[in-house]
């Protein structure tokens, strides 16, 4: 049954890639209109798919996932990986966003937090710490790179997957719900909305402004389908069957993984926290007692390969001495590992076959 999986998940991988290698065209042809490149920092959660719900092409984005979307400039790992991402955006000449993201479900509001399901496991089910830390966040970035990134706070309400746009005073939004009456075809409204996000982002250049109005149009048109078909996107439970470790999971099959980068300097501790849900997910048999444990390390060059297969066989190293040390030591045999390296140019996987003994047989 694990080898089976392990198959299908590579068969997928390489669907997947071949897919997005047809539509790079499509994405020089955005990237030309819409230049800002994009930062995004969210949940571990397999229900955020940030991509599918704004519409835009696969592969524009920068993703990062932690547990709760929790991340600090002060971890040494992250900070680096953010000057690098500024270094190449001021290279290519290009505006550098970032996104920073937090979700929550608007049914359960009125609840109190020990009483959610909906709501975001890694702030304890609390939509306003989660806000908090966002916020904060927000403000670590602009002392770090204050002029040189943009960040932006946005909530993904996971009901009907509906983003709001938080003003840099934390007090002003724009809100997705609030334009679903408008005319988003009209010829006036991409400057009005362009307007409404300057609004409420003073100080920021206006391309920054211009270039995320089509997630928001994206996001426009995603809920007003949901809320024509009828459709509820979010689970009422948690339903992953794997934890992925590394980066360039987006082409794992939605909502079934765990996704964690590898920036938080207790990595431990969203790994175990990942692992113990899925175990849960297999206790209350919403998913088969049959998982994965996906470790992923980048490649943008051929030449590149083998420090990523070493990268990522320490990543494996770590995140299976994490799981044996925790409370979920049995999870070790049922998440099968599948290390592989990523060509980030179009996100296929290059397995390695003998982990763990491969840099030993080398």
């Amino acid at each position: 049954m694990a080898t089976e999986l392990i198959k299908h998940l590579c068969e997928v991988n390489l669907h997947r890639a071949k897919e997005w290698e047809h539509i790079e065209g499509a994405r020089t042809l955005y990237m030309r209109q819409y230049s800002t490149r994009w930062f995004v920092t969210k949940c571990m959660d397999g229900r955020v798919n940030f991509q599918r719900i704004t519409g835009i092409l696969p592969l524009l984005m920068i993703p990062n996932r932690n547990i709760g979307g929790i991340y600090s400039v002060d971890w040494p790992l992250f900070l680096n990986k953010m000057n690098r991402y500024e270094d190449q955006a001021h290279v290519d000449r290009v505006f550098a966003g970032m996104i920073i993201t937090y979700h929550y479900s608007d049914s359960e509001c009125d609840k109190p937090p020990s009483e959610r399901e909906l709501c975001c496991s890694g702030f304890n089910q609390n939509t306003d710490d989660a806000i908090a830390h966002m916020c904060h966040f927000r403000r670590q970035v602009e002392f770090c790179f204050g002029g040189r990134i943009w960040p932006i706070v946005i909530g993904i309400e996971t009901d009907h997957e509906a983003i709001i746009v938080h003003g840099t005073d934390f007090k002003r939004t724009v809100k997705v719900t609030d334009l679903l009456n408008e005319d988003i075809d009209g010829i006036f409204f991409a400057d009005k909305l362009a307007r409404m996000l300057q609004d409420i982002l003073p100080g920021f250049p206006k391309k920054v402004c211009w270039d995320l109005v089509p997630l928001l149009v994206g996001n426009i048109r995603h809920v007003r389908k949901i809320r024509i078909e009828g459709i509820h996107r979010n689970p009422p439970k948690h339903k992953e069957v794997g934890v992925g470790v590394g980066v360039g999971f987006e082409w794992f099959p939605e909502g079934l993984l765990f996704a964690i980068g590898p920036c938080d300097p207790m990595l431990a501790r969203p790994i175990v926290k990942a692992v113990g849900i899925v175990c849960n997910n297999m206790r209350s048999k919403r998913v088969p007692e049959n998982g994965v444990l996906l470790i992923s390390a980048p490649y943008y060059r051929d030449v590149d390969l083998n420090c990523a297969i070493a990268e990522a066989c320490g990543l494996g190293q770590l995140a299976q001495s994490a799981i044996a040390d925790s409370e979920f030591a049995h999870m070790v045999d049922i998440l099968k590992p599948l290390v592989v390296a990523t060509d980030m140019r179009n996100r296929r996987i290059h397995r390695i076959e003998n982990y763990p003994n491969y840099l030993s047989a080398t």
